[in-house]
């Protein structure tokens, strides 16, 4: 299964989208500056462990890692707030800066059908921050990728100038519905199915990203190359499905 290029290329097209819907106007445009890119290598099997310690797990490098073969990938038991974790002691650790007092506006995990018993494999957030620069608010923006099937994270940070964007954050404290138990509505709801009509030959990948997805809740997508199997809505407060 080609399952790594294929949900890289489904969740990096749908950032270029989202950083494109939140950039571009009819009569104004937004201009911007790249400030910050790195590329870290991890150890996924003693990361969380070395984390705890305190150790520094993050080793700078200066281009993204070669992505490694389905079948020589590790298997992570990840959950939403392990990726938290880790990219708050990403930004804390390595970085030198802090994610608090940012707003979160986006936040997806991947997985292949066939690791449905295991955790997350890929978690990806979007978080910005409004300041004020003299007269004029201006936009930061930071992406954080933490892929342990390829042995790395990745942090970057944009400025946008003037912010002519309206943003929605999501509010993780009164947030009810987890990634897993999205996952588990979604499974029950037609997501077990889909995945076994194809033997578990497929992908699966959860968004919540009000700006992008132009909803509150998650959403959740099985599929394959260029097919989507199955996809669900699922109100992030409830847990309903939605319609």
């Amino acid at each position: 299964m080609k399952q790594g290029k294929s949900t890289y290329s489904v969740i990096l097209a749908a950032l270029v989208l989202l950083s494109s819907m939140l950039s571009c106007y009819i009569d104004e445009k937004e201009d911007q500056i790249h400030l910050f890119d790195q590329y870290y290598t991890i150890e996924p099997t003693s990361l969380m462990e070395a984390l705890k310690h305190g150790e520094m797990a993050f080793t700078p490098v200066n281009q993204r890692p070669e992505l490694i073969p389905f079948d020589q990938q590790v298997t992570v038991n990840w959950s939403q707030a392990d990726y938290f974790y880790i990219a708050n002691a990403l930004y804390e650790g390595a970085v030198g800066k802090t994610l608090l007092g940012w707003q979160l506006g986006g936040a997806n995990f991947s997985l292949t059908c066939s690791q449905i018993q295991n955790g997350f494999q890929n978690g990806r957030f979007h978080f910005f921050s409004v300041i004020k620069v003299g007269d004029e608010d201006s936009r930061l923006e930071r992406f954080i990728d933490i892929d342990p099937r390829y042995n790395f994270v990745n942090a970057s940070e944009s400025k946008y100038f003037p912010n002519l964007a309206d943003s929605k954050s999501i509010d993780m404290a009164e947030l009810k519905i987890s990634a897993e138990q999205a996952l588990q509505i979604a499974e029950s709801n037609g997501g077990q199915a889909a995945r076994q009509s194809v033997e578990n030959d497929c992908n699966i990948a959860l968004f919540l990203s009000p700006n992008f997805m132009k909803t509150t809740g998650w959403k959740v997508m099985y599929y394959q190359t260029g097919n989507t199997l199955f996809d669900i809505q699922i109100d992030s407060y409830t847990g309903k499905i939605i319609k």
